[in-house]
């Protein structure tokens, strides 16, 4: 047992730290309170920290001040019965005589039983700072509110958005784009929608990209729905199969069950209807209510469902001519989410007009029910039924929103028509995705 504390220990106070592709994302700060990452598997937490601890070696921060220990490390099951905390004696034993202040970085720490309580006290702790990572939407939220007893401060962390893709690929548009910049951009929007945002992936071709991002869903199948919350293992695999298919489109819990059920596959409605609750747990992907439903509509009605990433959707996906709406619709639903980040009041569903036309995305207060932007989301609108269709359900909802514009994103608006509607703001999905000085929401 101390053998393998000792071993792990040595190597997280003397491992190279390696660079990375700088995120957008920041880790939140408070005093007395660790930081915490919450995300899905692969998309970059570990890195993430990498690139803080980075970050305070330059600003002066000797390595030895800084402990990363993976807690998904084999090593380290069973050997400990408060792992964590003999992880930090066996730390301070190895740095004795240091009185500085120490940096203590916990990768995927829900693996360790009770984590809440030893870290509340290592938090009170002045001589150290704290970062934790998990997989656990629901684990590290509500663990932060209790076994942290507001201790801790979350971020989530999402694949790469589309800017950081370009950054990972060195191709990051200046302030201005040229027009030979805009039509690389263009070109690598589409990309980005076929090869979707997880770090590892960037630099394979797609038999093996299409593999290893069904590893990621597999993975999640075994370790945060299986083995977590003891489903069958084949009924969960061809659950999550079906409704990954489903990316950017209508969802049904019933119409999944009672295919598998046809199929003989075991998995029983009870288990069948807790499945989206553990899914969005662990970020594999995300459901997407009427704007304003209330709790028993939100549950039962209409659902839309938008993979963590639209790499994963064409993964799973199938090969048909809707693959890209799909994809593009996932997109900007995650880059939405980036946006809010979290904000409890700032909530995003679908609108639906008195007429019946449907508006991909609404966002705004929760609380209030007030809507304070709109999102229609087409891949192309050269078609005139396409473009009267689109625009017509968008300034329906305007009108009863009393909203003064709102966004049609599509994937080349050279073709498109001026709307008659002045309203209705034209753009492209890949300018939409790198303008920072837009305006997305307001509340």
């Amino acid at each position: 047992m101390l053998d393998a504390i000792h071993t792990v220990v040595t190597e997280g106070i003397t491992r190279a730290i390696p660079q990375t592709t700088p995120r957008n994302e920041p880790i939140p700060r408070l005093a007395n309170r660790a930081s915490v990452i919450k995300g899905v598997r692969r998309c970059g937490k570990t890195y993430r920290m990498f690139q803080h601890m980075n970050h305070l070696r330059e600003s002066g921060v000797a390595r030895e001040d800084m402990l990363f220990v993976d807690f998904e490390d084999d090593r380290l099951d069973s050997v400990s019965n408060n792992v964590i905390n003999d992880v930090v004696e066996q730390y301070l034993r190895a740095t004795l005589g240091n009185d500085r202040k120490r940096y203590l970085f916990f990768d995927e720490v829900q693996n360790v039983s009770d984590w809440g309580r030893t870290l509340r006290r290592l938090t009170q702790d002045p001589r150290f700072e704290i970062c934790v990572s998990g997989s656990s939407a629901k684990m590290l939220s509500e663990d932060v509110a209790t076994e942290f007893r507001g201790r801790g401060i979350a971020t989530e962390l999402y694949p790469f958005s589309f800017r950081e893709y370009l950054r990972f690929k060195d191709q990051e548009p200046s302030s201005i784009v040229s027009p030979d910049e805009a039509r690389m951009l263009s070109s690598a929007f589409e990309d980005y929608l076929r090869i979707g945002g997880f770090p590892e992936i960037q630099a394979t071709d797609t038999p093996t990209r299409i593999t290893a991002l069904q590893d990621v869903a597999w993975t999640i199948v075994a370790r945060d729905l299986a083995e977590r919350h003891g489903l069958p293992m084949l009924g969960t695999r061809k659950f999550i199969q079906k409704a990954l298919r489903l990316s950017g489109r209508e969802f049904s819990v019933n119409k999944i069950y009672n295919d598998l059920r046809s199929m003989r596959v075991p998995l029983s409605k009870d288990e069948a209807y807790s499945m989206p609750e553990h899914c969005e747990d662990a970020y594999l992907f995300f459901l997407v209510s009427r704007f304003g439903a209330d709790a028993h509509e939100a549950s039962h009605g209409k659902r839309k469902l938008y993979a963590i990433d639209p790499g994963l959707q064409f993964a799973f996906g199938p090969s048909s001519s809707t693959d890209m709406g799909q994809r593009l619709e996932d997109a900007v639903y995650l880059e939405l989410r980036r946006m809010i980040k979290g904000d409890r009041l700032t909530s995003i569903g679908f609108y639906q007009t008195k007429k019946g036309y449907e508006i991909d995305f609404a966002v705004g207060d929760e609380d209030s029910r007030r809507i304070s932007s709109l999102y229609q989301v087409s891949v192309r609108i050269d078609d005139e039924k396409t473009f009267e269709r689109e625009t017509k359900a968008l300034s329906e909802a305007l009108d009863e929103t009393g909203l003064d514009r709102g966004f049609l994103i599509v994937l080349d608006s050279s073709k498109a028509p001026t709307p008659e509607d002045g309203r209705i703001a034209i753009v492209e999905a890949w300018r939409w995705m790198l303008n920072e000085e837009t305006e997305l929401y307001s509340v």
